[in-house]
């Protein structure tokens, strides 16, 4: 397999953090995106949640003497808005000499390994994972450092750019 440089778009957009940072010379050879199927758990919970909460104060008397039921209510989304967040703010990317990751709207957190630090490249998938193709990939660095990309579409083709890449620079 051959990897392809990714050609740069001509747009007006906002650049995204992996564009922002890149150094001259440095081309990005692959993006990772994040599965949708990783927000189906939170949804699931978050309607259970608020099913079960709005049955048990159906049941009580909390509800008709108090409003303080209505914050109880807002509990189970609050796990889904950190889900959410978490797939909208995620970028991953493979460059000609790094891996790296950015996650957080607010708080920023960023994650890189340079290629030629790369000792070895874990890859995790469930069943569902394998039916939706869908994953989690694990990139361990000198050091012990390692950037951990939770939930990402076709996670083969992702470890196997960074492995083509580190490969290429060693």
């Amino acid at each position: 397999m051959r990897v392809k440089r990714m050609a740069r778009k001509k747009t007006q957009r906002r650049a995204s953090y992996v564009e922002s940072t890149l150094v001259n010379d440095e081309a990005i050879y692959s993006l990772g995106t994040l599965h949708w199927a990783i927000l189906v758990e939170p949804i699931f919970f978050t309607v259970l949640g608020m099913a079960g909460i709005t049955l048990m104060l159906r049941w009580s008397h909390l509800a008709e003497s108090n409003q303080a039921w209505l914050m109880v209510l807002l509990l189970p989304p609050l796990g889904m808005l950190q889900s959410l967040i978490y797939f909208l703010t995620t970028e991953s990317a493979v460059t000609n000499s790094r891996v790296l990751l950015k996650t957080g709207w607010i708080s920023r957190m960023t994650d890189e390994i340079a290629l030629s630090k790369v000792e070895s490249i874990l890859m995790k998938q469930g069943i569902i994972g394998r039916i939706f193709n869908f994953g989690n990939v694990v990139v361990l660095g000198t050091g012990g450092n390692k950037v951990i990309v939770r939930g990402i579409a076709d996670p083969m083709q992702f470890r196997s750019t960074v492995h083509e890449l580190a490969m290429s620079v060693k």
